[in-house]
This record gives C-alpha cells, sequence and structure tokens, in this order.
C-alpha cells in the first residue's frame, strides 16, 4: 500500500487543519479543469481586466452570477430522497441541465447552452439517486 501523507505530514495537518499533497492530481487534468473554469466564466486567462467582471457573491449581496451558480461546494454524501427537490427532480435536472426550483444557479443558462449531462459513475448515479444503494 503506497502512503500518500508521511509522518511529518499528518502532525502538520493535526498542527494547521490542512495539508498540501503535491502532485495529487496529474498536470494534463489540472490544465483541463483550469481551462473549463476559464470557458465557464466566459473570460480570457491573458486579459487581466475581465477577471474582475462580476462582483463577489457575499451574503449581503448576493448578485453575483457566477459565485451563485458557478462556485459551488462539491460533498460526497448521497442525495436524500425526500427534502429539498425531491428524487426525480434532482434526475430531471441533471438529465436536462436545468435549474431546480430552489437553486438559483446560473442564470446564463451556460450549462444548459453548452454542455450534454455528466456521465455518471456508479458512485454518482447512487449520489444523485439515480440508483438504488440496495
Amino acid at each position: 500500500m503506497t502512503t500518500v501523507l508521511s509522518k511529518e505530514d499528518r502532525s502538520f495537518w493535526q498542527e494547521n487543519g490542512y495539508v498540501v499533497v503535491h502532485n495529487a492530481v496529474p498536470q494534463n487534468n489540472l490544465n483541463a479543469m483550469v481551462a473549463a473554469i476559464w470557458q465557464f466564466l466566459q473570460m480570457d486567462p491573458e486579459d487581466e481586466e475581465q477577471w474582475y467582471k462580476y462582483k463577489p457573491y457575499t451574503k449581503d449581496d448576493r448578485c453575483s452570477p457566477i459565485s451563485a451558480g458557478g462556485m459551488v461546494e462539491i460533498y460526497m454524501s448521497p442525495a436524500p430522497a425526500e427534502g429539498g427537490i425531491g428524487r426525480e427532480e434532482r434526475i430531471r435536472c441533471w438529465q436536462e441541465r436545468c435549474l431546480a426550483a430552489n437553486w438559483p444557479g446560473d442564470a446564463r443558462g451556460w450549462e444548459h447552452a453548452h454542455q450534454k449531462p455528466a456521465v455518471l459513475t456508479e458512485l454518482g448515479r447512487k449520489l444523485l439517486g439515480v440508483d438504488s444503494w440496495n
């Protein structure tokens, strides 16, 4: 078994609450992700004037379409069958790349216009609620 964190890394984690794992993701994957983010933001990474095109999203000023819809925390936990939007609504929104009734999302409709539904792994299908855990 390969050990990812050294004894020093674990100690640093205990003291600081984070640790940097160098080369954890192949550079090609990182480059592709960075390019996808620039494309989503509709900004040119070489044009610094565009970098501040949108105001930041804050609890007092919820005006930014990017922060409200593009920057989302992702957790690896199953979506509940009840509460919030239901299973059918989650699946429909995934298939159609549309906004859920209780989620503001990206008002530009960027995903719907430019993307296909994500290809889900077996785990992804269960997390979304497409397939049962049983």
